[in-house]
């Protein structure tokens, strides 16, 4: 009888023994599985952020090529004002036939 008490001890303690190992791997699996759930979340914020900044370059580049092309007018202006009267003639002309091709 006393074999038995030893082997039902025994027996006991290695069931605790794998309660715990299975209670591990349990606790394993459920970190993995906040980890993965936590992944798509991070990826739609990521997401977010990008779009935001490709927002905001493509904003600032619309604003440079606004201020491009003033610059270009003005340069232009620059231009007519300080050219001979038949420099002025041959920029006008140029001008005027660009105008017509397009």
């Amino acid at each position: 009888m006393a074999a038995t008490v030893e082997e039902s001890a025994a027996a006991t303690g290695d069931m605790a023994g794998r309660s715990n190992q299975v209670r591990q791997s349990m606790n394993t699996i459920a970190a993995v599985g906040e980890e993965t759930a936590a992944s798509p979340e991070e990826v739609a914020a990521s997401s977010e952020e990008l779009s935001a900044g490709i927002e905001e370059v493509a904003a600032s580049s619309r604003a440079l090529a606004e201020v491009a092309t003033a610059m270009h007018r003005l340069i232009q202006e620059f231009k007519r004002r300080h050219q001979s009267p038949a420099a002025t003639e041959m920029t006008l002309r140029a001008e005027l036939s660009q105008a017509r091709a397009r």
